[in-house]
């Protein structure tokens, strides 16, 4: 579970690093941090579609930082596809290549439950939320904690399962 010390497979805290400010600052705190790697840097999704469809949609929204986000599609992997192809296959994924199937069964102790945001559907929308002005400011605060804590378990999720991959060669 979230937050529990020497739990190896949780994400202990929401984040090293907050940004304050809009959306635009966060963008641009982002590629701040790739900095100049960025066309040397791979990056690692679950379901290239959807994240690269959201790259597009901010370079849209952020013309002066498109070359940048069409590197970073150009340049991502997706972890989904060694499921999706059937390159590793498991009846323990129930049928299914998606994360929530594919890490319990690689990473049993590894869990999304007892978080406030325990999956995706649920990450847009109070994303969206957020965004949208919807969240009252004396949650916000609260809300961006659990955001970063769900995508931080994501992200270790993925690295979890990489090593596990890494293992069984």
């Amino acid at each position: 579970m979230v937050g529990i010390p020497n739990n190896t497979n949780a994400v202990p805290s929401e984040s090293e690093k907050v940004v304050s400010g809009n959306y635009t600052d966060l963008i641009q705190e982002m590629l701040a941090d790739i900095g100049e790697d960025l066309e040397t840097s791979s990056f690692v999704v679950w379901y290239k579609a959807f994240e690269n469809t959201r790259n597009k949609e901010i370079s849209k929204k952020h013309p002066d930082l498109a070359d940048a986000f069409e590197t970073i599609n150009e340049n991502t992997f997706d972890l989904m596809d060694i499921f999706k192809k059937n390159l590793y296959c498991s009846n323990d994924f129930k049928g299914s290549n998606s994360i929530k199937y594919v890490m319990p069964a690689l990473v049993p102790d590894m869990t999304y439950e007892g978080m406030q945001v325990p999956n995706g559907a649920v990450a847009m929308k109070k994303l969206q939320e957020l965004i949208e002005g919807q969240i009252p400011q004396e949650q916000r605060e609260e809300t961006v904690k659990n955001l970063l804590l769900y995508c931080g378990q994501d992200s270790l999720a993925m690295v979890k399962i990489w090593e596990r991959l890494k293992e069984k060669k």
